[in-house]
This record gives C-alpha cells, sequence and structure tokens, in this order.
C-alpha cells in the first residue's frame, strides 16, 4: 500500500501540496476578485523586488519562516485580513498548485506576487505536472505541454522574478506512482531549471520530497511499519541542479510527541544533498489523533521548539508552516494543524512560530 492508500483507510484524508482545491484552484476567482477590490495591482507592485539576499545566500542566518496561502475564505475581509496578519510579522506566503494557474495575470499565483510588496512579504512560488492529492497527472504530458509547461514558467519567472520557485511538490510520490512520466517530469525539471535562470538568474530553483515517506516512515498515521529499507534517498540524486532542496515533513504523523523526532532527522537529509534545504511545509495539529496520541497547543509550541534545535546544525534556506487557518476539504491528516484558532485568535504557537523561537 502507498501513502495516499494508508491514508484513505484509515479515514485521515489524503496529505497534499499546500492546502486543498478551495486554496489552489477553486478560490483562484475569488482571489483575484478580491486583491482588485484592495487596488494593488500597480505597476510599481507587478515586479518583484530580488535586490535582498536570499537564506540560501546567508548561510548561518535564522531561516526565513513562512506559512502557506490559507484564509479563512477567499472573499471579503477574511481574505484580507489573511496578508493584515502577514503585514504584521516576518512570514513568506507560500502558494503551491496546478502549473496552468501559473498563466493567468488574475490566478492566486500572481496575487501572491502582486500583494507581496503591499503586505512586506516574500512570495514563495510551487508548481509542478502532477497532483499529489489526485494520484494524477494535472494534464498528459505530450510534447505540446511539456513545451507550454517549460514555456509557462519562464514566464512568469520573467514577469515576477520571485525569489523562491519551486519545480514539483513531493515529487517522490510521483515517482511510486507513476515512474514513467516520473522519467519525462526529471528532463522536464532541467529544462525548466535553465529557462527560469534564462530569465530571472537571482531566483533560487528547487524541486519538493516528502521526507516522511523518503525516510521509509510508514507507521503512525500511515497505518504502516517503519522501514529504513523503503527509503527513497536516490531521488535526490536525479536534480543535481536545483538551487536548494526542498521536503514536505510532519513528523506529527509519525511520531506521539515532538521530543521522539530523532536528533539527526533534518541533518540526515542535509548530508545527503550538500546544498541548503527548505522545509516547505510541516506543522503538528492542535487536536488528538484518532490512533490514541495526545495533541494539544501546547505540543504545537513544543514541536517549534524541537524544529529549532534540530535545524539548527544544518543550512536551512526557509520553514514554512503548513495553514494559518483550516482550509477544508479532505484534510482530516491535518485538522487544527493551525497557527489560528477558527475564531481568527491566534493559538500561543502564532507567536511561537512568527517569533522564530
Amino acid at each position: 500500500m502507498n501513502r495516499r492508500a494508508f491514508l484513505a483507510a484509515s479515514g485521515l484524508g489524503l496529505l497534499g501540496g499546500c492546502a486543498s482545491s478551495e486554496s489552489d484552484t477553486g478560490g483562484t476567482e475569488t482571489t483575484a476578485a478580491t486583491a482588485e477590490q484592495t487596488a494593488v495591482a500597480t505597476d510599481e507592485s507587478a515586479t518583484m523586488a530580488t535586490d535582498e539576499p536570499t537564506a540560501a545566500e546567508t548561510e548561518g542566518e535564522t531561516p526565513l519562516r513562512g506559512v502557506s496561502l490559507s484564509p479563512r475564505s477567499y472573499s471579503g475581509d477574511e481574505f484580507t485580513a489573511f496578508f493584515e496578519h502577514i503585514r504584521e510579522t516576518d512570514l513568506a506566503v507560500r502558494w503551491a498548485g496546478d502549473w496552468q494557474d501559473l498563466a493567468s495575470d488574475e490566478g492566486a499565483p500572481a496575487v501572491v506576487c502582486t500583494l507581496a510588496e503591499q503586505y512586506g512579504y516574500q512570495p514563495v512560488i510551487e508548481t509542478g505536472v502532477y497532483s499529489v492529492d489526485d494520484g494524477e497527472l494535472f494534464q498528459p504530458l505530450d510534447e505540446a505541454a511539456q513545451t507550454a509547461f517549460v514555456e509557462t514558467v519562464s514566464d512568469f519567472a520573467a514577469e515576477w522574478k520571485p525569489p523562491y520557485f519551486g519545480i514539483g511538490v513531493e515529487v517522490n510520490l510521483h515517482a511510486e506512482d507513476e515512474p514513467e512520466q516520473f522519467e519525462t517530469f526529471v528532463s522536464l525539471f532541467a529544462d525548466a531549471y535553465d529557462a527560469i535562470k534564462d530569465v530571472s538568474p537571482s531566483t533560487q530553483v528547487y524541486t519538493g520530497f516528502q521526507l516522511e515517506w523518503m525516510r521509509g516512515l510508514r507507521g503512525g498515521v500511515f497505518g504502516g511499519e517503519n522501514d529504513a529499507s523503503q527509503a527513497q534517498w536516490d531521488l535526490l540524486d536525479r536534480f543535481p541542479k536545483t538551487d536548494l532542496v526542498a521536503f514536505t515533513s510532519y513528523p506529527d504523523l509519525v511520531f506521539e510527541r515532538p521530543a521522539d523526532i530523532p536528533d539527526e532527522y533534518y541533518v540526515e537529509a542535509a548530508d545527503r544533498v550538500e546544498k541548503p534545504i527548505a522545509i516547505t511545509e510541516t506543522g503538528w495539529t492542535a487536536t488528538s489523533r484518532d490512533i490514541g496520541w495526545e495533541r494539544t497547543e501546547a505540543q504545537q509550541v513544543a514541536f517549534v521548539e524541537r524544529l529549532s534545535d534540530l535545524t539548527k546544525p544544518i543550512d536551512v534556506a526557509m520553514l514554512v508552516w503548513l495553514w494559518m487557518y483550516d482550509q477544508g476539504g479532505d484534510t482530516a491528516a491535518f485538522d487544527d494543524m493551525t497557527l489560528r484558532r477558527p475564531d481568527g485568535s491566534a493559538r500561543p504557537v502564532w507567536d511561537a512560530w512568527t517569533t522564530g523561537v
């Protein structure tokens, strides 16, 4: 059984990119409309400033912290409130979704870049050809689609010059589910990397892996056994051009307590790539697990502290919390893995995450 089957069998939904389809696709038109209401789509904010060094260029400095685009809703004041909370912090904002959304001037990724100057954050854009939620390609990768993909990511990079641009989310799951198509993606990534660098040399281009699955961890919420023989570390070597290497990482799914996470958990991954790493999705839920594990808001804070200790010995470009607010959909494994409560109030973890405790 693969990861998707484990989660389905346990009734815990699917691990996804950064949010549910409501935020990645269904919320696009609403997001664009709200952005228009805030009147920030000016010529001055259309191109991202790239003069500031990225975390990957400033080894030893505190990693950039962020949160995925995850407002309480994608319309009206609740959408704007997400960015007002961001304005109060130094958090980056990450969007991940279908590569075809990059082609729209009113799509969510363009909105995230447009609003960055007004609200004072760095945008992190991630896309790919494969939907982890659905277990299939966003569209068939024939020759025309491959050409369109490279052109689309290149055009987006030329227009917005995002400081971070991920091409591929949890690609080790793609390799497991669709090995032949994954080979096409490996080649496609190299072409996309070159095309992005041609138009925006300062953009940090990378691909991402699911760390727990890559380590062979199949226990806990996954419902199987932890087995190092199922590790997928060899896939790291398939992407030599990356500026950094990204991981989604949810120790919450396989460890009962933050203290149970091994000391070498992230060091082992960093030692294998000899490049900066980024953790582009992480979190700890505030409510107890169905398998009998206690979960509390205090544990969320303990996880932030443990994560900080575990990543101090290595070069980490950024750390991104999964959600500010729950996003609904088939995401039960991540319910209450949020920085703020459904009523809008901040959990204790909000201060811990935004202050870098």
